[in-house]
C-alpha cells in the first residue's frame, strides 16, 4: 500500500480531502449493480478507452489546476492503471478503493444532469418528408485552444471564421437554418423528418439515424460552432409559452406544434449548433473513445478534466415508467464535454434510444463526486503545488 502524497494540501478551491475512515466507509457502499454492471469487472472496456486518451497527453503536464493545486496527466494515467491492477480483486475488497486511493470531495456539489443517443429517423437524400439536414464540419470552421496561449484559459477553444481580413464567430443556428447560410456547399449528409428530433440530437451531441431501410447509422459529434447554448425549455418560459411544472419533452412538443409560424424561430433562440459525421458503433464523447451507460460522465475540463476517475453517489429517478427511483454510489469515468456543461454540473450518459430518454431527461440533483487519485505515485510527479 503506498503512502498518502504529501504536496497536495487537505482543502483547497474545489476540493476536499476526506479522511482514510471515512473513505473506507464510502466503500462499503459502492455497488455495481447500481450502475446497471453485473460486476467492477465491467470497468476494463471503458477503462481501457481512457487509457487510450490519456496515453496521448503530455505525462509532466498539469491536466487540471484548481487554486494553488495541479494535477498532472501523470497522476491521471497512473490512477486508471492502479484501478485497471485492482479490479479482480474489488468485487470483493471495496475497501481497496479506500487504502489504494486518496479521495477529494469537490464543493459546492454539483448538479448532475443526464444524457442520452437519441435514435432519428432519417435518410440520405432529401424528399417532401425529410428536409431537415445535418450538416458536417464546414471547411471555413476554424478553432484555437486558448490554454496554448494563457494557462488560466485551459480548457477553452473560441470558435470563428475568416471574414476578410478579421476573425468573426461562426454562424450561428438562425443564420444556419433560417437563413440558409450553408446551403449549396454540399455539406448536408442525412436529413431528418421532424425539426424537433434534429434539435435534440443536437442537444445530445450524437445520436442515431433509423434510415427507411431500418439500418442505424451512427450521427457522431464533429464540432461545433462555439455559439452559447440556451435549452428549449428557458425559451418557452421566456415567451410565457410555458409554466414551470410544464416542461417536459411532451408538452414542449405540443407547444411547437401549437406555433407553426414560431417553432423554427423558437428553436433557433439556440444559438449553438452542432457538426457531425457519419460512422458505425457506439457513440463517443469528446476524448473521441466509445461512451458506457451509467459510467462516463460528461464535465468541464476546468474542474473535472477528461480522463479523470470519479466515485459519485446520487438518487436517479425511475428509469422507465411505472418503475422505482434509487439511489446510486458508483465509479464513473470523465469521457465528454458538452455546450451547457460548465462549472460544477456533470453530464450522465444514459445509454441509446427513446427507454433511455425516459430516465435522461428526468435527472437534475445535487450529487456527491469525489476525485479519485493513486496513493502511489510510480510515474514522474503527479501533484505538484505551486510555489
Amino acid at each position: 500500500m503506498g503512502k498518502p502524497h504529501r504536496s497536495l494540501p487537505a482543502r483547497h478551491d474545489g476540493y476536499s480531502l476526506v479522511s482514510p475512515r471515512e473513505a473506507m466507509a464510502l466503500t462499503a457502499r459502492l455497488s455495481p449493480q447500481g450502475q446497471e454492471l453485473s460486476s467492477w469487472l465491467d470497468l476494463w472496456e471503458p477503462l481501457g478507452h481512457t487509457m487510450a486518451y490519456l496515453r496521448t497527453k503530455p505525462q509532466n503536464e498539469a491536466a487540471v489546476r484548481r487554486g494553488d493545486v495541479q494535477v498532472t496527466w501523470g497522476r491521471l494515467t497512473n490512477s486508471v492503471l492502479r484501478l485497471l491492477w485492482l479490479l479482480p480483486r474489488l468485487d470483493a475488497e471495496p475497501g481497496l478503493l479506500a487504502r489504494e486511493f486518496a479521495w477529494y470531495r469537490l464543493g459546492p456539489e454539483p448538479l448532475l444532469t443526464g444524457y442520452y443517443a437519441p435514435v432519428v429517423e432519417a435518410s440520405t437524400k432529401p424528399d417532401d418528408d425529410y428536409r431537415y439536414p445535418l450538416y458536417a464540419i464546414p471547411p471555413d470552421l476554424m478553432h484555437i485552444n486558448l490554454g496554448s496561449q494563457r494557462p488560466e484559459w485551459r480548457g477553452q477553444v473560441h470558435y470563428y471564421r475568416i471574414a476578410g481580413t478579421e476573425i468573426v464567430p461562426y454562424y450561428s443556428r438562425k443564420e444556419i437554418e433560417l437563413d440558409g447560410v450553408l446551403r449549396g456547399r454540399n455539406l448536408e449528409i442525412a436529413w431528418v423528418k421532424d425539426p424537433l428530433a434534429l434539435f435534440y440530437l443536437h442537444v445530445q451531441g450524437s445520436g442515431y439515424l433509423r434510415m427507411p431501410d431500418g439500418s442505424l447509422v451512427k450521427a457522431q459529434y464533429g464540432s461545433k460552432n462555439g455559439r452559447p447554448f440556451k435549452s428549449i425549455s428557458q425559451v418557452l418560459l421566456e415567451k410565457g409559452q410555458l409554466r414551470q411544472g410544464e416542461l417536459s419533452r411532451a408538452r414542449i412538443a405540443a407547444c411547437l406544434e401549437a406555433n407553426p409560424d414560431k417553432k423554427h424561430e423558437w428553436l433557433a433562440e439556440n444559438e449553438s449548433f452542432i457538426f457531425f459525421q457519419l460512422g458505425q458503433g457506439q457513440p463517443r464523447g469528446a476524448m473521441g473513445q466509445p461512451l458506457t451507460a451509467m459510467v462516463s460522465l460528461a464535465t468541464d475540463p476546468r474542474i473535472m478534466p477528461l480522463g479523470a476517475l470519479m466515485a459519485y453517489s446520487t438518487d436517479l429517478p425511475a428509469a422507465h415508467p411505472g418503475g422505482t427511483p434509487r439511489r446510486v454510489f458508483g465509479l464513473g469515468l470523465a469521457q465528454d464535454t458538452g455546450s451547457a456543461i460548465k462549472g460544477n454540473r456533470f453530464d450522465l450518459f444514459c445509454g441509446i434510444g427513446k427507454e433511455r430518454e425516459y430516465l435522461a431527461s428526468r435527472i437534475k440533483v445535487e450529487t456527491a463526486v469525489y476525485l479519485l487519485l493513486s496513493r502511489e505515485p510510480s510515474l514522474p510527479e503527479g501533484i505538484v503545488t505551486k510555489h
